[in-house]
């Protein structure tokens, strides 16, 4: 089953950005509405349309609220025929669409004095170019319409018995069956579908429930939430297990009906009761054939003081040291360690082979006299330099936090590298030497000369640059 897609996000994961990248327009600035008296008993409603969106011709339905007055027999102009896979085939309207209201006051009412209406416009439309479709609209504009001159009103010279049989007649005819739906009632509004509700639970933990209505489900996959308050952060969260289904367009996925509800645990830098603005984002659909744009909340929440701050080896820094620090001082030290077993492994690797020549040049410098206690400690200095380099790398990876790999995540930084792997794999071939300038390598010469001779500052700088 081929879905109207509300959502940018999900049409399009990949690929090169392109004009269509952009996200929908907000549907009142897609179909900017508008609304006039043009006499005493017509209203003219107009649509502007923005380029590359269509609104359906059988989805627009208009209706007035107003005391003494009923709307007339409307009348759209035709629209562009159009097949849709959906839909089947259908007229649409683009650019511009005006529509002239006739307006019908009841005998009995005031027509020498103006006369003020609500109008209501109902609507659909879809961007063409995304495939892009959103909920039907609904639109309102109150006017005023003028007082007829020279006569009692429309009504005159009619029985106002009939006036209102019909009227009543027409109302009767507008209405939905029992049960059913109208038109405006297709789908139901997001926060319907999705209704969320949360509870603070404690210092350190947030409980969020959406309950789903029938015929409708939200991904498990697309709940994403954030922290905006600076001394508190979101951990990890366990999501329960959704149902199988398999999507057209994100493949087999998880989604959930009915209802979900989960904890969401938080990362707390102090103890003391804090202000949290929780950010949440999440997205559904309805079986019907209809996808919802990602819906987006910010919850406000006062959260009561922590028992602790967080355990977690990513808690925030906390201020001065205390006894409720302990267990956090604990995960610190399993990291700690187990990043230096990591590295411990990490000797082991192909990469590391370049550096035995070295250092072991470095300890044989020293002539036939050296010790084994200075042999250590030249080598502790050596590698104690490349670990500076890797620090500084490290730190620097760190402060620009998962923008890092981003940066050469695309086709720019990938070509680059590509090329390069291409040119050395063609010097080690004999195609052509890559080696570098005479000039720096006799700079370089003489200042590792000046390094040599078994001074610890020289092995440390000769271990930096070794790691670079």
């Amino acid at each position: 089953m081929r879905r109207v897609w509300l959502a940018l996000a999900g049409i399009l994961l990949a690929g090169p950005v392109t004009a269509q990248d952009e996200e929908p327009l907000e549907p009142e600035k897609a179909f900017a509405f508008n609304a006039r008296a043009t006499a005493a008993d017509h209203i003219e409603a107009r649509w502007e349309i923005a380029s590359g969106y269509y609104m359906y011709r059988d989805k627009i339905h208009f209706e007035i609220n107003a005391s003494g007055a009923s709307l007339g027999s409307v009348q759209l102009p035709p629209g562009k025929e159009k097949h849709d896979e959906f839909f089947g085939d259908i007229s649409i309207f683009q650019k511009e669409l005006v529509v002239s209201l006739p307006i019908e006051r009841i005998a009995g009412g005031n027509a020498a004095t103006p006369l003020t209406v609500e109008l209501v416009a109902r609507s659909q439309g879809c961007n063409e170019p995304l495939g892009v479709c959103y909920p039907p609209l609904t639109q309102t504009r109150t006017l005023q319409l003028a007082a007829f001159e020279g006569q009692a009103g429309p009504a005159a010279g009619q029985p106002a018995g009939k006036i209102q049989k019909i009227t009543a007649l027409r109302d009767l005819l507008n209405q939905p069956a029992a049960g059913g739906a109208g038109p405006e009632n297709e789908f139901l509004e997001p926060d319907k579908a999705f209704a969320l509700t949360y509870e603070v639970l404690d210092g350190s933990r947030v409980r969020l429930q959406v309950d789903i209505a029938e015929g409708y489900y939200l991904y498990r996959d697309k709940f994403k939430l954030e922290s905006r308050s600076g001394s508190v952060r979101v951990a990890p969260i366990r999501m329960p297990a959704g149902k199988k289904k398999h999507d057209e367009f994100f493949g087999d996925v998880e989604v959930y009906y009915s209802r979900v509800a989960f904890e969401v645990p938080l990362l707390r830098a102090a103890i003391e009761a804090t202000d949290l603005s929780l950010a949440v984002e999440y997205q559904g659909c309805a079986d019907a054939g209809i996808c919802y744009p990602p819906i987006k909340k910010t919850l406000e929440l006062k959260l009561p003081a922590a028992v602790a701050v967080s355990t977690a080896a990513d808690a925030i820094p906390a201020g001065p040291k205390s006894g409720l620090q302990v267990e956090a001082d604990q995960g610190l030290f399993w990291a700690l360690l187990g990043a230096f077993g990591v590295g411990l492994l990490l000797t082991f690797t192909p990469c590391v082979l370049p550096m035995i020549p070295i250092l072991s040049g470095i300890i044989v410098g020293q002539g036939p006299q050296v010790s084994r206690l200075r042999g250590g400690i030249l080598s502790a200095v050596y590698v104690l330099g490349t670990a500076i380099t890797y620090m500084a790398v490290g730190i620097f990876a760190g402060y620009t936090g998962e923008q890092l790999q981003a940066y050469v995540q695309n086709i720019w930084a990938i070509g680059f590298f590509v090329l390069v792997l291409v040119a050395l794999a063609l010097s080690m071939f004999g195609f052509f030497e890559i080696q570098m300038p005479s000039a720096i390598q006799s700079r370089l010469q003489e200042r590792s000369q000046g390094l040599k001779g078994g001074t610890f500052v020289g092995v440390l700088v000769m271990g930096m640059v070794s790691a670079l």
